[in-house]
């Protein structure tokens, strides 16, 4: 092309241009439309010259390009003028306009130039750099600026919140003014880490505030980068952790007063326990060998004492026996805790049978009658479950009103575990003495009225508790009781 031809030249200009050049009459038709306008818009220019401009008009902005070419006509030139047209497959994009009145040799206005910009990308890229700003403005943690040498260029709200500071007292000035005294390396080592590129995620120290109290944080820094890739200096978000390390501190504290009280609790129950036993195998013989001297002088002193001797001899008889009864239960109780076996696979129908052949003499003399269900296996110490079922059957044998006792045993299945029960039709239990019933030497009746010295339920509360289950009843005073008590379905831990 020959310079010397200005209007081809400038017609080159105009087809090599990124912007979308139009030309268009004072009545809005189109009549030059270069490559960047097709590009851009999506039309070609055959499609375009001899149509009017306002194809490209968005729904909702009918008069926008009228009121455009009524200020054109008057001679105004309109610059930078951001607004949205539609291409042709009906995507919105963003343009940035500038129109310009086009003359003829005699200065008269015949039409209009415009020059059209894409400006879609930096529109999102403005409104998601506001919407950033936006977050930093408003969060809660400190949002903070460096160049690589630690000066400060950024320093949100969150920022003064936490260190007392504000933009104006630190913006220039060096981030270490928060350093701990004792810690004077700790951010001249990160900037060196933040240099090669390192991110440091999550890192907890401690920062000094403005009016030089202590507070503990919980930061994030990460490598600011130029367009070429190049380190230029480093973003920091950090939190205050002041409350939570102190919760999380004195939480800890109370699981190690915790953990010290429940181990001396366990020393105390292991010692108690000890002395229990101890104590009740210890005073067997002594009460044995008080009711047998008793007994002795009763049967060869009886011609010797009158009626009220040998009725306070009978009364030492009797309290004398009853102390070994108890001291007897005692020890069975203390041995429900220190002498007991592994657990094992327990099939529950002989420990039913084994039960029942210990309780075979109640059985007879109060024609009770036993059933049960078929029984599931269960992983237990068997031992003590035949105490638990002896227990709770004997019971329900003891405490029967009128009729013959009835006793049905059962089992259901739960979702982690075997919930057992011993149904009988006895004389019941009031509402409020359902939990008095599992402590120990627990009797609802008057001496003498039923034997027994109320430790069995006790005794039945333990042995559940150690196999990770619970014991409970449920009755209705003269129409009997459901004790209920829980095996988890499979245990592999021992207690």
């Amino acid at each position: 092309m020959d310079r010397s031809e200005p209007q081809s030249y400038l017609a080159a200009i105009v087809e090599s241009s990124d912007d979308a050049i139009i030309g268009q009459d004072l009545d809005g038709l189109v009549v030059s439309w270069n490559q960047a306008a097709e590009r851009i818009y999506g039309y070609g220019a055959r499609e375009m010259i001899g149509r009017s401009i306002l194809i490209l008009e968005p729904p909702g902005r009918p008069d926008q390009t009228t009121m455009i070419l009524r200020r054109i006509k008057t001679g105004e030139r309109i610059g930078h003028y951001e607004t949205r047209r539609r291409r042709k497959d009906g995507a919105l994009i963003d343009v940035s306009l500038t129109l310009s009145p086009i003359r003829d040799t005699d200065g008269h206005i015949i039409g209009a130039c415009s020059i059209g910009r894409d400006i879609t990308r930096s529109k999102a890229a403005q409104q998601r750099a506001l919407q950033l700003a936006a977050i930093v403005e408003s969060s809660a943690d400190a949002v903070i600026g460096m160049d690589l040498d630690g000066i400060v260029t950024s320093w949100n709200p969150g920022a003064e919140r936490i260190y007392g500071y504000s933009a104006r007292d630190i913006l220039g000035r060096s981030i270490t003014r928060l350093a701990m005294p004792d810690r004077p390396d700790e951010i001249p080592k990160m900037l060196e880490r933040l240099k090669a590129g390192e991110q440091i995620q999550s890192y907890e120290t401690r920062r000094r505030r403005k009016d030089g109290t202590l507070v503990d944080i919980s930061l994030t820094v990460s490598p600011i980068k130029d367009p070429e890739g190049r380190i230029v200096g480093t973003s920091a978000i950090e939190r205050d952790i002041t409350l939570s390390k102190r919760s999380e501190q004195a939480l800890q504290k109370a699981h190690e007063e915790l953990r010290e009280r429940t181990e001396q609790l366990a020393r105390s129950n292991t010692e108690l326990e000890r002395f229990a036993y101890v104590a009740s195998h210890d005073l067997q013989e002594p009460a044995r060998t008080v009711a047998s001297f008793c007994e002795l002088l009763q049967r060869r002193c009886a011609g010797l004492l009158d009626d009220k001797a040998l009725e306070w001899i009978g009364l030492a008889v009797d309290g004398a026996r009853r102390m070994q009864r108890l001291i007897a239960d005692l020890l069975e109780y203390s041995r429900a805790q220190t002498r007991t076996r592994s657990f094992e696979p327990t099939d529950c129908a002989a420990v039913i049978g084994e039960a029942l052949g210990n309780l075979r003499v109640s059985i007879e003399e109060a024609r009770a009658q036993v059933t049960q269900d078929a029984l599931p296996s269960v992983t237990a110490d068997a031992g003590q479950l035949v105490q638990v079922f002896q227990n709770l059957i004997g019971n329900a044998i003891k405490f029967h009103g009128d009729e013959p006792p009835r006793v049905h045993v059962s089992a259901e299945r739960g979702a982690t575990e075997w919930i057992f029960s011993v149904r009988d039709n006895g004389v019941g239990i009031e509402p409020q003495h359902r939990d008095q019933i599992f402590e120990v030497f627990r009797r609802l009746h008057p001496q003498g009225k039923y034997p027994g010295t109320g430790i069995g339920l006790a005794i039945c509360k333990r042995v559940v508790e150690r196999h990770r289950g619970h014991i409970w009843v449920e009755s209705t005073p003269g129409r009997g009781s459901v004790f209920y008590f829980s095996i988890p379905v499979q245990s592999d831990v021992q207690p």
